[in-house]
């Protein structure tokens, strides 16, 4: 994993933030973002996230594609992937710890939002909660 340049990536300029949950936030809040935002990169094949991990935020894909690999129980393995735009680990909000092993398919850049910071831009935007509600991806 290595962090990135921030000023690279300003969430207020990002091409992502257009088409994600985020389009639904103004531009004083996106910006506002850059302050509560962690890039990182991954190569192919590098874990992002191990189930059974603390869930501390979400991750919003950058760059690239990530994988989720859901096997609970020991019952089939799932496979879902996430390319930018997406917005992975929603389940953070109500969940202490991850159900799912997420993996860079790709060389992925992606930006980790703490959950307590996503849950108040969720609870100041009526639009976004909406859309999060109605769209979980993970």
């Amino acid at each position: 994993m290595k962090k990135e340049n921030l000023q690279k990536l300003l969430c207020e300029s990002c091409q992502v933030s257009k088409v994600s949950i985020f389009k639904y936030l103004d531009q004083e809040t996106l910006s506002k973002n850059n302050l509560f935002r962690v890039t990182n990169s991954y190569k192919t094949g590098e874990v992002v996230l191990h189930r059974k991990d603390p869930n501390f935020g979400i991750y919003c894909v950058h760059m690239g594609t990530l994988e989720a690999i859901y096997n609970k129980d020991l019952g089939p393995v799932i496979r879902k992937e996430f390319f930018p735009g997406d917005i992975v680990g929603l389940d953070a909000i109500e969940n202490d710890f991850s159900d799912f092993d997420l993996i860079a398919k790709t060389d992925t850049t992606v930006c980790f939002f703490d959950k307590h910071y996503f849950k108040k831009l969720l609870d100041s935007n009526n639009k976004l909660k909406e859309e999060f509600t109605q769209n979980r991806v993970s």
